[in-house]
């Protein structure tokens, strides 16, 4: 992805702007992403394991709030379609990387597990009491990413202008994001999934509060510590000699 900044930074100067490239790098937290998804999808296609993660480790939101809790771990870690490996991986590369490079590869990794997790949650206890469609299996194949990485992306980046792979005429990087956030909100709908909306949803609202903390006010300030400075003087003779403390 390139940005256009109308001062300075590096990359190919047009008239007055100067284009860089935001992320589009294999960064540490991208990179163990990646390779867990790759791990798992790779698993997911051996016999017996197929069966296996199939039965028992995907979603399945009856048996998720019930028999089988870790379901809720292990769902978001499994990576069901190659396309969505594809997908999820060029987000990753593409944006994600900038935003890790942005907060930290802890605080970006801490992000991308918290929010699988509320929306893992929250397609399971809706699944739970809608047994239609808490009966059946729900493949999360990162799902969960694209809400967190480009609503961050729009909160960092978002007056931004950008073109995606350097082509086509530059848009907001708020605008930019918003619509891919809508697009993946109206796919889940239109194709009946509502469970992975109503988690899409979710990631949504977790990803504002990671963002934008609006309880952040409420916590106590931090009490300040005494601290003491030696009034002695450094030259005394002896060691019996008086000091004090300031």
């Amino acid at each position: 992805m390139r940005s256009s900044n109308p001062r300075g930074g590096s990359g190919r100067r047009d008239g007055h702007v100067v284009e860089v490239r935001l992320g589009s790098q294999f960064t540490p937290g991208v990179r163990a992403v990646l390779i867990l998804f790759a791990v798992t999808y790779l698993l997911g296609l051996i016999p017996p394991l197929d069966a296996l993660i199939t039965q028992h480790l995907i979603l399945w939101p009856m048996a998720a709030i019930g028999r089988e809790p870790y379901q809720l771990i292990t769902a978001p870690l499994i990576m069901n379609s190659l396309i969505a490996l594809l997908f999820v991986g060029l987000l990753l590369w593409q944006i994600g990387s900038a935003i890790e490079e942005r907060v930290g590869t802890r605080t970006f990794l801490w992000w991308l597990a918290s929010t699988s997790l509320v929306s893992t949650l929250t397609s399971a206890l809706l699944g739970r009491m809608w047994p239609a469609q808490g009966s059946l299996p729900l493949a999360i194949d990162g799902h969960p990413l694209f809400p967190v990485i480009l609503l961050a992306f729009a909160h960092y980046f978002g007056t931004t202008q950008a073109r995606m792979w350097g082509i086509g005429d530059p848009v907001s990087g708020r605008g930019l994001a918003y619509f891919f956030v809508g697009i993946g909100l109206a796919a889940s709908l239109l194709a009946g999934r509502y469970l992975t909306f109503f988690g899409q949803l979710a990631a949504i609202g977790w990803a504002f509060l990671l963002l934008h903390r609006p309880l952040r006010h409420l916590r106590r300030p931090a009490k300040r510590k005494l601290g003491f400075v030696d009034g002695g003087q450094p030259w005394r003779a002896s060691k019996s000699e008086q000091r004090w403390l300031n």
